[in-house]
């Protein structure tokens, strides 16, 4: 695929949805919940960077892109120290990890997924890890597979050999909502007696979400975005590799007579530029074959314009220029890209919100949890140490809500964050500053630069600032601002330079003013004129 509009396409969607990892938002109605609800926050937010929780909801956008991104939360389990499934998941920590549809199995029946009898997937995991966690582990056999056969994702990098360090067996969970039960049964060939049968202890909704873009009538499988891009990139670059095979063909060569062959050679042979004397000129002439037709590059030019259209204009969503040459008919192309990607958007929020559902009800619910968090009172220096744990765990779970803050998962532009912080502080902060000490509310200047220096990433700003006695920070405020003329007290005399030849200021005009009358409505103040200084 010469032109790869997919991997454009997706590698502009993934930062544009999912660029930074997501910030909870915790509330509860009851005021005296609400000091928990801020602790509750805090540690999921924790819990955001304890398990990289950002890298698994790309991933799943990316599944979604092509199929159906599906999510599995829960809860790891306590029996073993082994971290088989990797090193950010410990032992009874919750875990956030995206299922490949390939290993995915839903109730083939069902209309809708929550009328699905069963929802589960298939899993590999150590032999001599199956034997630690099920007692009837011993009728299971390793299990290899044919890497390179291409029958599943993991087989893309084409991979002929493996050598496993230790053998594997696949099993299958089940989770099977009116039962409210959770089975593992072993691969197929291997028994029908399940190797564990526990009743589910978790959220409502179970350990799976999912997100798709396009819901299908009577089926629980969405229509992915790149199943209405892909015959469109096929005829891309179907015209593409022609255009290519018609470039590579085109040649141009010197045909000549044969009682002008020596004249070819030297023309042959001759540099660019140089003056070469031939016997016959009518006797040569370049002759050119094949080349790319101007036809098939208008083709491939209108595929490109359609796919842009398709996907819902991803060059502009992408920052790659509008096609509109006017301002305004540019800003309504965004406005109608930006519907697309809102609902994109909605989509990756709704089904993150549902996920940190999830993650809260774990950690409101864990008996063992003991995790240190600070308390930072905005606008101030002021931390509180606190603990989540337990024993500071107050109300009922329903008595709180749980949200994505928005935008927290999209990208930020630091010009753009430099520019809606400067819009805020002299449309907002600094006239309303009155109103502010009229209510017992002074400016923090030192907070104010802060943040400006943040989003314009300077460091060590804190070093401009110190704290001074009162004398000094008086003898301070007498010295004038740079660019500006000093202040003259009233009744004081005022010295001007005139250059030779140059027009003397007339009576009544102050320094940074203009000569003539004063302001209208107003009268004149006498003015005593004094010599100027020359």
């Amino acid at each position: 695929m010469p032109l790869n509009v997919h991997q454009a396409a997706v590698a502009t969607l993934l930062p544009t949805i999912v660029a930074r990892n997501p910030q909870a938002e915790v509330t509860a109605q009851a005021r005296e919940l609400r000091p928990f609800a801020w602790t509750l926050e805090l540690a999921m937010n924790h819990l955001h960077q304890e398990i990289d929780i950002r890298t698994t909801y790309r991933r799943v956008l990316f599944d979604a892109l092509f199929m159906m991104g599906i999510v599995k939360t829960g809860l790891g389990r306590t029996d073993t120290s082994i971290e088989w499934e990797g090193y950010l998941h410990d032992p009874g920590q919750m875990f956030c990890d995206t299922i490949d549809f390939d290993d995915y199995i839903l109730d083939p029946a069902c209309r809708r997924r929550e009328q699905a009898r069963f929802e589960g997937h298939r899993f590999r995991l150590p032999l001599e890890r199956a034997k630690q966690i099920w007692d009837n582990a011993e009728r299971l056999s390793p299990s290899y597979r044919a890497y390179g056969s291409q029958d599943s994702a993991e087989t893309i990098t084409g991979k002929r050999e493996i050598n496993e360090v230790e053998d594997y067996v696949e099993v299958v969970e089940l989770w099977l909502p009116r039962e409210n039960v959770v089975l593992t049964l072993p691969a197929h060939g291997q028994g029908t007696e399940p190797l564990a049968e526990v009743d589910w202890q978790g959220p409502e909704r179970g350990p799976f979400e999912v997100l798709g873009f396009m819901p299908v009538s009577n089926n629980p499988i969405p229509l992915s975005p790149i199943a209405g891009w892909h015959d469109l990139a096929m005829f891309l670059n179907t015209i593409c590799r022609k255009f290519r095979r018609q470039a590579e063909r085109e040649k141009r060569i010197l045909a000549y007579e044969d009682i002008a062959e020596r004249d070819a050679e030297n023309i042959r042979e001759a540099s660019d530029g140089d003056t070469l004397k031939v016997s016959s000129v009518d006797r040569l002439k370049e002759i050119m074959f094949g080349g790319a037709a101007a036809d098939a590059q208008g083709v491939m030019s209108f595929l490109l314009n359609m796919f842009n259209y398709t996907s819902g204009n991803i060059n502009l969503v992408g920052g790659l220029g509008a096609d509109e040459p006017t301002l305004g008919q540019t800003a309504l192309l965004a406005g109608r890209a930006g519907v697309r990607m809102r609902d994109m958007v909605d989509c990756m929020v709704d089904m993150a919100e549902r996920v940190e559902e999830k993650l809260a009800w774990y950690l409101f619910h864990d008996p063992l949890i003991e995790l240190p968090l600070v308390k930072r009172i905005p606008g101030s220096d002021v931390e509180i140490p606190v603990t989540f744990s337990p024993e500071e765990r107050e109300g009922d779970f329903l008595d709180y809500n749980f949200k994505i803050a928005a935008s927290s998962m999209a990208p930020r532009d630091p010009e753009e964050h430099f520019q809606k912080l400067q819009l805020l502080i002299q449309g907002y902060v600094l006239p309303t500053m009155q109103i502010a000490a009229a209510q017992g509310m002074v400016l923090d200047i030192g907070a104010i630069v802060k943040k400006v220096a943040k989003a314009m990433d300077i460091d060590d700003v804190d070093e401009f600032y110190r704290y001074a006695s009162p004398e000094i920070a008086q003898a301070m405020m007498q010295v004038p601002v740079i660019g500006r003329p000093p202040a003259r007290a009233p009744g004081q005399r005022q010295s001007v330079t005139v250059r030779p030849g140059a027009p003397r200021p007339q009576q009544g005009a102050g320094m940074g003013q203009g000569a003539g009358p004063g302001r209208q409505g107003q009268p004149r103040q006498a003015v005593t004129p004094q010599p100027a200084r020359v």
